[in-house]
């Protein structure tokens, strides 16, 4: 059996370790997503939702999905657009403009997974326009019903001004009537 001498052992040693870190480093770099232009368009727009800016993260959602139309990045931004114009922390929320891409998705995308989520959110937005339009045609109503009213309770006052002076004058006749009794009987006393 031979054996080696220390320094021979030690280059065996290092060339071992550096057949071994470069299989590692193989190994990770075919671990490494890489990155296309879609899904950098898709990590941006999170990236601006996330921080608050849903302005341009509609924007980047729509951008996404006008250029990759009826794929997954498609129906994910689709998704995103109805989403964030419900989130709750978005001062621009606007329930008709996600009302509208919830139903563009579901007619572009019903096979998707998410599509139980969108038709409860078209349920929900559907009730709540509804609501909007009873609450003003009510609110609509009420506003002329309190106008009648005001109509009304004039010409009351009116009617009552009306009846109050005719009263007065009424009691100003009954007054001269009772005077000129009085001076009727004092002629015929005379007589």
């Amino acid at each position: 059996m031979r054996i080696l001498a220390p320094r021979k052992y030690s280059i065996l040693r290092a060339g071992g370790a550096l057949i071994l870190v470069s299989l590692l480093l193989a190994q990770c770099a075919a671990n490494v997503p890489t990155y296309t232009y879609k899904d950098k368009l898709l990590a941006e727009a999170d990236s601006l939702f996330r921080e608050g800016n849903y302005e341009y993260a509609l924007r980047k959602y729509a951008k996404a999905r006008d250029e990759y139309p009826k794929t997954a990045v498609g129906a994910r931004a689709q998704y995103s657009l109805g989403y964030v114009n419900v989130y709750y922390d978005n001062p621009f929320a606007d329930y008709n403009a996600a009302l509208r891409e919830f139903k563009r998705f579901a007619a572009t995308y019903p096979g998707d997974k998410r599509i139980d989520m969108v038709n409860n959110w078209i349920r929900i937005l559907t009730i709540l326009q509804d609501f909007g339009k009873s609450y003003y045609g009510s609110n609509s109503q009420l506003r002329k019903l309190k106008n009648r009213q005001s109509s009304i309770f004039k010409n009351y006052s009116t009617l009552q001004d009306a009846y109050l002076r005719c009263d007065r004058l009424s009691d100003s006749l009954t007054q001269r009537i009772r005077i000129l009794e009085g001076i009727i009987a004092e002629l015929d006393k005379i007589r």
